[in-house]
């Protein structure tokens, strides 16, 4: 796996089947398995999952009802992945027979930058969205008005407004979005 930045936001998912949801991330997200954990039937107690492009995932078993998140019910989140190759996960979901909830197409986030990105629900109902958009800083621009709250990492000036997203401006072959400043 090429060296990636860790992610230090590690979003958390219970799964009642928890084989069948790494093999969905895995062999159809396209995310990496890093850590397996299984309990003395086979169950997997505890999973770590890495993103190609950068970013981590966690999810342990609903059979499992010790520790702090021994309450969270399968298929109740929601988790954005950014990734420039929009299409051949929609691709590998298709052929998979995924449930694609929202169909690739152009967008504009709350920033106001445009994306390309579609939306699957896994085997369990947790919903995922793959798109391009990466935030408006990785594009150098922000919605006229809205507030930038600078991190020690981002202590750079406000970005420019952006453009008006371009409809369509999407290149499919690649998924990556034409809109920039």
């Amino acid at each position: 796996m090429p060296d990636k930045p860790v992610s230090s936001v590690w979003p958390i998912l219970h799964y009642d089947d928890t084989r069948a949801a790494l093999r969905f991330l895995v062999d159809v997200l396209g995310f990496h398995e890093v850590l397996a954990v299984p309990d003395d039937e086979g169950d997997i107690v505890h999973a770590e999952l890495r993103w190609p492009g950068g970013g981590a995932l966690v999810f342990g078993s609903t059979k499992h009802t010790d520790g702090v998140h021994a309450r969270m019910r399968a298929g109740s989140g929601a988790v954005y992945v950014a990734t420039e190759n929009v299409d051949a996960v929609h691709s590998r979901v298709r052929r998979a027979r995924g449930d694609v909830v929202v169909a690739p197409h152009d967008t504009e986030f709350g920033s106001g930058t445009g994306s390309y990105a579609f939306t699957v629900r896994d085997p369990e109902g947790n919903l995922w969205t793959f798109g391009t958009y990466r935030g408006p800083e990785a594009v150098g621009c922000r919605r006229p008005g809205a507030q930038r709250h600078p991190t020690p990492a981002s202590e750079s000036p406000p970005a420019a407004a952006c453009p008006p997203p371009i409809r369509g401006g999407s290149d499919r072959s690649t998924g990556s979005f034409s809109a920039q400043c």
